[in-house]
């Protein structure tokens, strides 16, 4: 299968609206083109049109839940090259490592600071897209 070029943008998923607001607003004045879904049903549709380069994933939503929707996006041959960053309350081992399997490339833990997340996805926009099946990577920013 040939994987679709990604965009330079970002995609917020969260049911928090404040959270979600907040992490769009920072990334959004810091530079970065940013587009957000309350639900991983939204997250699903946004990414397939517009096929954002990064996707800050909540684990923790109603219906649809951050794992599956990201075993959705992998499956996609136009979402699956994405770096997906699972971003959540969540943070014991279990759930890392059940993001980890379900294709997350880096695990955040909340709180996190906004500043230090905002670095992380500008590392990862000015990277190199890789291929999909890269290895998983996990990074733990100090809460500020």
């Amino acid at each position: 299968m040939v994987t679709m070029p990604l965009s330079d943008a970002i995609l917020v998923v969260d049911d928090d609206a404040d959270s979600r607001e907040l992490l769009v607003e920072y990334l959004e004045d810091t530079g970065f083109t940013v587009h957000a879904a309350p639900t991983g049903e939204t997250a699903l549709t946004l990414a397939d049109t517009f096929r954002p380069r990064v996707i800050l994933m909540d684990l923790s939503m109603p219906n649809l839940d951050g794992l599956e929707t990201t075993r959705r996006l992998r499956a996609n041959p136009s979402t699956r090259a994405a770096t997906i960053v699972m971003v959540t309350a969540r943070a014991v081992i279990g759930d890392r490592n059940a993001a980890h399997r379900a294709g997350c490339d880096f695990f955040i833990p909340k709180p996190y600071a906004l500043p230090t997340v905002a670095t992380l996805v500008a590392g990862l926009m000015s990277a190199r897209p890789q291929a999909a099946g890269r290895l998983p990577l996990n990074f733990a920013p100090q809460s500020r």
